[in-house]
């Protein structure tokens, strides 16, 4: 065994901005670089990434961060990495490839855990089984089933039932196709106009680097990749040499050594060290590309892009700035660059992209048409050149620099605080090696850890030079670059069919040169089926760490809340956050119930309302200066609707169980604790002048039409939850109210409304009035609304404060000073002031018609599934004892604990292997709401009609289960690592609300913990009978194209477009 040799401590800095010790290590013998970022903090972390210059566009770093997780030489499994999805207690499990690198990081609370799932990887990335069905699986291969053509024989040996029996499920279409997780995500992202959009600006603006190249794959280069250069990829550049290393937490530094000592024994220093990656020259001359999408509005389906090339990874504090002119110039509602391109296009905004060694910008019009380029470009440079002449004012460039320095600042919400350092230091650690060609190599691994000294270093700049310091960057990397790319994604309508008719004569091509493939890669394919059919044996299981009861926490995560009123008595719930990392923040919520809202047009229209409220003028300010207000004493307002299940509301609530749910409207800010006053009365003084706002018309178009941009792009990108919503809304009143807040049916208004508002062609003589009868009405229907739901209407409102405890009175008050004083509070009688939050009476949503539906879109290259059902009522009351401290779950027909447990188990075992690993879909889900309801989703899915078949076959997998007591535990483990909640302030703050809302108090939350981890086999056959009667009710939604549609065969009651 070879010598285990830890690494080495390089240098040590206490890093007061983080308030941790970063100590910098070297592996003499490999070259391995390691940072350990030592924190008090439980949730630890382990990232390790490696520098992968995409070759060509063959996806070779995509495929391979795929495939290193399907097994290793310590832990010779198909998939550990499902296998820790089912079985660990992780915070965070993933992988993912960026333009020029890969990153593998993990993150657990417990020790154990952290330890073994840290010894997975780094044997996944150095030493895996990257076998040849595995690259056929992750990356491509030529799919062949049955359909034999007449004249060609079964194999030999072979009988009519097992040939009949390989054909079963697989569509003529199938008999010979390209198949592939890899090959087929990159078919969704290469049908997304902006994600090629991106991808396309960012290879136009290095085309003589390796950025030049998609890290992603195209996917007509993913079937030209061979495994011989799969494997010569991971050779070369996942060697430790190549390796950056960051740990972050309370796990002792020793152990971590140890860990990664033992991993790196084997290895030696390379003779051939991955060179630092290389430095696009600039552009003597702009340059220009055009690229087609699946699409048919041909006025305005175009993307256009300007890119530019701006700024040096090696001067961080420069990035900041430029960040600043990004806001200024484009983020905000009323930006000047973003107000004069708007006028050209539909909908404008900015991506700007500071993970790369030469940042880039690049600048986005949508809802326009492929002919607009010269006046867009137009516009952009023209108004650039006035930008330079007539600067926005400094104070814009401070607004953007207090919410530059909150965001930095603030926990983040949704992801570990270790990943979130990890991935700031990987933004420069991995260029530190001679990015200006001198041969020397600087150290700038804390380079982002300083944030202070760059926020400082800023300031200084600002100071001393002025609004003069902004505008010479804008000269230097706008108005004088001419290394920028104009980049246009163009919809072509026969896009699709030609793509399928090019990879059909492909296939036959290969056929016809080589007469014994299609024998070979039908045996293949025959092999790879088996190959994925077969269960890891006894042996290989043993292998990996596991985890025993003792290390499952004593209880989920609480968050505890105080019911209370304000001193005006307005009620109002407080969370404390000092142990989430909350010093010196606060986060004040106002709640508005809406239950009452009758009509899908109500509630689409009370959406809207909450989309405008911050996007309009305000009582003293115009809409644009209310957003640098926001920008310079707030982390942010944000305002949405949303509807929760009720399933553990009071007695009194009207409707049986399965129907209670809220419909909310929440008003959220975050600020500093000492800018509370201020931000509050930004709130109130949006509220206070919305009505006279709202007749503001050409606002409020330019508004929805940018809405509407941005959903049509999003809801593609989400097709699972979209299919999922809409199958759903086909029983369920509460679905079809989500579906009108937030859907497609949300769309659809939001297009009536764009409609109604926008000026009508003149047609003869210009000057002849317009009816405006139609927006009059519109705008009239909104104001009405709007006083229904908030004015004077304190009984319809809570409060939700989050704050260090020595800042819960003075909150309170400015609460009452700012948010009760608008509602009139004072003028309500003291008994109405303390009563609880109330419950509106909740009108009866009838759900859409129909029980199926497809939605037809001409950039859906693969397709989303969903199918859905309620399950019918059971016996209530029910006491769940099997844990000692179980209590009843009062009125509660379903056993969440039970849902929970089964769903994860559905999703990390049956639906993982037949949809995504043999089927070739990027993923695939069970989900059980807490209003009764229990499906299967899809995502990015080849095989439609199969899938639908799929998910009715997961009932009876779970009635099939036979696992001992010692097979179940890793199961319940991963369940209950997929419960702990985000710790962040802003997280913690609002689940604990959340609760609130939904009547989930701590002994439920407890009672919950407690019968999960009683859960037996008898639970997953019970779920079973119950998914198995949802599915039965045949409400499915599918999201694909209308060839898809007719190549499935399938007949939906309702046939819907996009």
């Amino acid at each position: 065994m070879p010598k285990i040799s830890p690494p080495q401590v390089v240098k040590v800095t206490y890093v007061e901005d983080i308030t941790c010790n970063a100590i910098q290590l070297v592996h003499i013998e490999t070259g391995a670089r390691v940072l350990k970022l030592e924190s008090a903090d439980v949730e630890k972390m382990f990232i390790v990434a490696f520098r992968t210059p995409p070759p060509d566009d063959t996806g070779l770093p995509h495929i391979l961060e795929h495939s290193v997780l399907c097994g290793s030489k310590r832990y010779p499994l198909k998939e550990p990495f499902t296998n820790l999805l089912q079985s660990s207690l992780q915070t965070f499990l993933n992988a993912f490839t960026y333009s020029d690198k890969t990153c593998y990081p993990i993150s657990s609370r417990c020790l154990a855990d952290y330890t073994n799932l840290s010894n997975v990887y780094l044997d996944a990335v150095f030493q895996p089984n990257i076998t040849e069905s595995t690259f056929q699986q992750e990356g491509w291969h030529l799919h062949v089933t049955g359909d034999k053509e007449e004249g060609e024989s079964k194999k030999e040996g072979e009988t009519k039932e097992e040939s009949e029996e390989e054909e079963e499920g697989s569509s003529k279409d199938c008999a010979a196709c390209i198949k592939g997780v890899v090959y087929n995500e990159m078919q969704g992202a290469f049908s997304d106009a902006l994600s090629l959009l991106y991808d396309e600006s960012e290879q136009a603006l290095f085309p003589d680097t390796p950025l030049g190249n998609c890290s992603g794959g195209a996917p007509e280069a993913i079937r030209t990749l061979t495994y011989e250069r799969f494997t010569e990829f991971h050779r070369t550049y996942y060697h430790p040499a190549n390796a950056s290393v960051i740990v972050y937490g309370d796990c002792p530094l020793e152990t971590e050594l140890q860990t990664l000592a033992e991993h790196l024994a084997p290895f030696k220093k390379t003779t051939d060290p991955v060179p630092p990656m290389p430095m696009q020259t600039p552009f003597k001359e702009p340059t220009l590309c055009r690229v087609p999408y699946p699409g048919d509005n041909m006025e305005k389906g175009a993307c256009l892009g300007l890119a530019y090339q701006i700024g040096d990874v090696r001067d961080q504090t420069e990035l900041y700035a430029l960040t600043l002119v990004d806001t200024v110039l484009n983020d905000l509602p009323g930006s000047v660059l973003k107000e004069a391109v708007q006028k050209v296009v539909g909908s404008y905004h900015s991506c700007l992209d500071t993970h790369l060694a030469q940042p880039m910008i690049t600048l986005v019009g949508q809802q326009c048409a492929a002919s607009d380029w010269e006046t867009f470009e137009k516009c952009i440079l023209d108004t650039l050149k006035e930008v330079v002449a007539n600067p926005p004012p400094l104070e814009s460039f401070y607004a953007a620099l207090s919410s530059l320095s909150f965001s930095l600042r603030e926990p983040p919400q949704g992801e570990p605080r270790g990943l979130q350092l990890a991935l700031r230091v990987l933004r420069t650690w991995l260029y530190d090696h001679s990015t200006d060609g001198s041969g020397e190599e600087t150290d700038m691994c804390l380079t982002l850890m300083h944030t202070d000294m760059h926020i400082n270093a800023l300031k200084a700049k600002m100071e001393s030079e002025g609004v003069g310091y902004f505008v010479s960057l804008i000269e230097k990397y706008f108005v004088n670059n001419t290394h920028r790319a104009g980049v246009i994604v163009e919809p072509k309508a026969d896009l699709e069919k030609e793509r399928a008719a090019e990879m059909e004569a492909s296939i036959k091509a290969m056929f016809d040169k080589d007469p014994t493939l299609k024998e070979r890669a039908r045996a293949e394919t025959a092999e790879l089926l088996k190959r994925q059919s077969d269960t890891d044996s006894p042996e290989a299981l043993e292998t990996l760490p596991k985890l025993s009861r003792e290390d499952l926490p004593a209880s989920v995560d609480n968050f505890p809340v105080v019911e209370t009123t304000t001193p005006m008595g307005i009620k109002a719930v407080s969370h404390d956050t000092s142990a989430c990392g909350g010093k010196g923040l606060a986060y004040v919520r106002t709640y508005l119930e809406v239950s009452d809202l009758a009509t899908p047009e109500e509630i689409s229209s009370a959406s809207l309302l909450s989309s405008l409220l911050f996007s309009v003028a305000s009582k003293t300010m115009s809409y644009a200066e209310m957003a640098l207000a926001v920008e310079r004493y707030t982390g942010g307002i944000a305002v949405g609707m949303s509807s929760s299940a009720l399933p553990y509301a009071p007695q009194n609530l009207s409707g049986s169980p399965e129907e209670r749910y809220r419909t909310i409207i929440t008003l959220s800010v975050r600020m500093l604790s000492e800018n509370t006053q201020k931000g509050m009365e930004l709130l109130v003084d949006a509220l206070a002048g919305f009505d006279e706002a709202l007749g503001d018309r050409a606002r409020l178009l330019e508004v929805i039409t940018e809405m509407i941009s941005s959903m049509e792009t999003n809801l593609l990108r989400a097709g699972n939850a979209l299919a999922a919503m809409r199958a759903k809304a086909h029983f369920s009143g509460k679905a079809h109210t989500q579906d009108c807040s937030g859907g497609l049916s949300y769309l659809h208004f939001l297009r009536k409304c764009a409609a109604i508002l926008a000026p009508p062609k003149t047609e003869g003589d210009a000057e002849a009035p317009v009816d405006t009868t139609a927006a009059d009405a519109f705008v009239d229907g909104l104001k009405t609304l709007w006083k229904r739901i908030f004015v004077n209407e304190p009984s319809r409102a809570l409060v939700s404060v989050g704050v260090e405890p020595e800042q819960m009175k003075p909150t309170f008050k400015i609460v009452d000073a700012t948010i009760g004083a608008h509602m009139g509070i004072k003028a309500l009688p003291r008994s109405v002031l303390s009563a609880r939050w109330r419950f509106l009476p909740m009108p009866a949503m009838a759900p859409l018609p129909g029980t199926s539906e497809v939605i037809l879109s001409p950039s859906a290259a693969v397709s989303y599934c969903a199918q859905f059902g309620k399950v019918k009522q059971t016996e209530k009351g029910e006491a769940v004892s099997r844990g000692e401290k179980a209590a009843p779950l009062k009125d509660y027909m379903l056993s969440s604990s039970q849902d929970m447990f089964a769903s994860h188990v559905l999703s990390t075992g049956y639906l993982w292997d037949e949809v995504r690993v043999k089927g070739g879909a990027y993923g695939s889900s069970c989900i059980a709401t807490t209003d009764n309801m229990i499906g299967c989703t899809s995502y990015r899915d080849p095989n439609v009609t199969n899938t639908l078949s799929l998910f009715r076959g997961a009932p009876q997998n779970l009635r099939e289960q036979s696992l001992t007591d010692e097979e179940l535990l890793p199961l319940l483990i991963g369940t209950i690592g997929s419960l702990q909640r985000d710790l962040s302030p802003a997280g913690a703050s609002l689940c604990a609300t959340s609760r609130y809302i939904c009547g989930r108090t701590p002994e439920i939350v407890d009672a919950e913990y407690q019968h999960l981890l009683a859960m037996s086999v008898e639970d997953l056959k019970q779920f079973g009978g119950k998914l198995e009667q949802c599915l039965g009710e045949g409400h499915w939604c599918v999201l694909c194209s209308e060839g898809t549609y007719q190549e499935s065969g399938l007949k939906a009651d309702v046939e819907t477009k996009l």
